[in-house]
Parts: C-alpha cells; sequence; structure tokens
C-alpha cells in the first residue's frame, strides 16, 4: 500500500516512484534483484534456512555480512563491477546491494530502461530513479554494484 511505502521509505516518498507489483511475502528484495520471483532468499549465520520457499545459492557464505549477499550473487553469475556506477552497462544486468554496519539489508535492479526496481519487504515492487531512492533506516545504505553478463 502506498500509505506504508510512504511511511516506511520517506526518501523513496519525496523522490517519486511507480507501484510495479501486489504485495506478497512469497518473495524478497534479494530473490527479485537476482530475477527470482518465486522463492525468499535468506539464510542464517550456520547454514540454509530449511524451511518451504527459503532459498540461499548452494555453494555462497552463510550470514548476515555484506560478503555472505556478495558470495550469493556470485553463485548467480555476478561480479563486483570494476566501474561502480549506477548507469546502465551494455551487455550486462547491474544489482545495487545495500548493507548497514557491515550487514547485508536490501538489493535493486537496473531496468533495461535506466530506472531501478526494489522489491519492499512484504510490500510491492517499485521502480525508482535513483538507486540512492531506497537508502534509509529498513535498507542501509548502498554498499556497492554487481554485474553479469546477460545471457542470450
Amino acid at each position: 500500500m502506498r500509505e506504508d511505502i510512504d511511511r516506511h521509505y520517506p526518501k523513496l516518498s519525496e523522490a517519486g516512484y511507480e507501484i510495479t507489483s501486489e504485495a506478497t511475502p512469497h518473495y524478497n528484495c534479494i530473490a527479485w534483484a537476482a530475477g527470482d520471483s518465486t522463492r525468499w532468499w535468506e539464510c542464517s549465520e550456520d547454514g540454509p534456512i530449511e524451511e518451504p520457499g527459503v532459498y540461499w545459492p548452494e555453494g555462497a557464505r552463510y550470514g548476515f555480512g555484506l560478503d555472505a549477499l556478495i558470495s550469493a550473487y556470485e553463485r548467480m553469475g555476478y561480479e563486483l563491477d570494476p566501474d561502480g556506477g549506477p548507469e546502465l552497462d551494455e551487455g550486462y544486468d547491474k544489482v545495487a546491494l545495500y548493507a548497514e554496519n557491515g550487514e547485508w539489508r536490501h538489493a535493486a535492479k537496473l531496468l533495461k530502461n535506466g530506472r531501478w526496481s526494489s522489491k519492499l519487504g512484504d510490500l510491492e515492487d517499485v521502480s525508482h530513479d535513483s538507486p540512492e531512492d531506497v537508502c534509509g533506516p529498513f535498507n542501509g545504505e548502498l554498499a556497492c554494484f554487481m554485474r553479469r553478463a546477460i545471457r542470450s
């Protein structure tokens, strides 16, 4: 609901956004940015969470540190973006990863039209102009960009 988004994400509300899906608890921002709208991506400090609908890439590090999230995306073919910018990079999909106090909090993906897309917890998916638009108390701050070659 727009009221929940505006209340929890004031920076996003100020910058402007477009709701692009209905709210759902079936997937989270980490899954959404990786292109998966069927599972909730999460792990514990010790390993995968053995619950239906919860996923963590095989071989990825476990835990809440940013390094674990980077490892999960590396298992999906992403690499740290050597240019480290929010712009479109021809031939690549790009994601932004967010952290607070060294722990991962959020991920967003760059769309082909140059806008960004975020899944906001259990709320809707939204598109927004800048990766900084979703920074704040729930998502932390922008930590890094990753990219992977577009598969044909």
